[in-house]
């Protein structure tokens, strides 16, 4: 009985965040289990760092190929305000601009850590 009320609590808050859980676990064709499984492991892919490493040494394409691949995976998800970012960050980084990446970058950031303390509860 725990673990539904977590997983309820969890879908609630999401949503109020204004996440896209209904779609998200249609693309998982309900399997509630599985997409529980990957969104605890979302916060800990590594291309969130690659990007900051990326970043830091001007790397524009590496930069673009890390946002690139997370911004898939948080659409898959169905995390929009994290999907948001990581738009908001890959466009210039498409282009090879590096103007406001950063900002970019500490907002998606800062909402992976709202997306953690989500899970935490």
């Amino acid at each position: 009985m725990g673990q539904k009320i977590e997983k309820e609590r969890i879908v609630h808050d999401l949503v109020a965040w204004g996440c896209d859980v209904s779609g998200a676990l249609g693309r998982f064709v309900g399997n509630d289990d599985l997409f529980f499984q990957l969104l605890f492991i979302v916060p800990e892919q590594e291309a969130f760092v690659g990007i900051g490493t990326a970043l830091k040494s001007k790397d524009a394409k590496t930069a673009f190929a890390k946002s690139h691949e997370i911004k898939g995976v948080l659409a898959n998800m169905g995390l929009t305000p994290l999907y948001n970012d990581a738009v908001n960050l890959v466009e210039p980084l498409r282009a090879g601009k590096l103007a406001r990446a950063d900002e970019h970058y500490a907002k998606l950031m800062d909402d992976l850590a709202h997306l953690r303390t989500i899970l935490k509860g």
